[in-house]
């Protein structure tokens, strides 16, 4: 159905990346968080790129925790430590900084539901596999965000509404 191209969370995320790809010969993931679009569970190509991901960045919390450890005890925190740029050329599209890694979570979005009904936080793996293998439309694992923006300490949404009718008339 048309309405799904805007109104569904995988529909939107499709059309933004044709328009970025396309339009904008942007990267997507400057401007969103990273976002997997899963169709087939655990089976998916992009559930094996979210699961490399997921496993580096929880590698690179290991590595980061030994290393402040160490330099509590006097050594030094390396540049490599800090720093999370994709790990590999593949991946280069979607690397993150350590700042956006404290916490590896990430928010599973069913595709079908709406008004945020069936959205789960994700801190395991496993977690996520049972989340994707349990759904039968396509649905999408997006990193959550640590450092969001904020209005007096809160997170918020801006929705705009437009009508567009046939003789070119613009309503918000």
């Amino acid at each position: 159905r048309e309405t799904q191209q805007l109104c569904t969370k995988v529909g939107l995320y499709r059309n933004l990346l044709v328009y970025y790809e396309r339009t904008l010969c942007k990267n997507i993931f400057e401007d969103i968080p990273v976002t997997y679009l899963i169709s087939q569970g655990d089976r998916d190509p992009q559930f094996a790129r979210f699961a490399k991901q997921f496993t580096a960045i929880a590698d690179m919390n290991t590595a980061a925790a030994a290393a402040e450890e160490k330099e509590n005890e006097g050594g030094k925190m390396t540049a490599e430590t800090r720093k999370f740029v994709g790990y590999d050329e593949a991946y280069a599209d979607r690397s993150l900084d350590y700042e956006d890694c404290q916490h590896n979570l990430w928010i599973f979005k069913p595709g079908a539901d709406n008004r945020g009904n069936g959205i789960q936080v994700v801190r395991d793996l496993r977690t996520a596999r049972e989340l994707v293998n349990a759904e039968s439309r396509p649905c999408i694992l997006q990193k959550y965000m640590e450092r969001p923006m904020l209005i007096d300490g809160r997170k918020f949404d801006i929705r705009c509404y437009a009508l567009l009718t046939s003789d070119l008339q613009l309503y918000f």
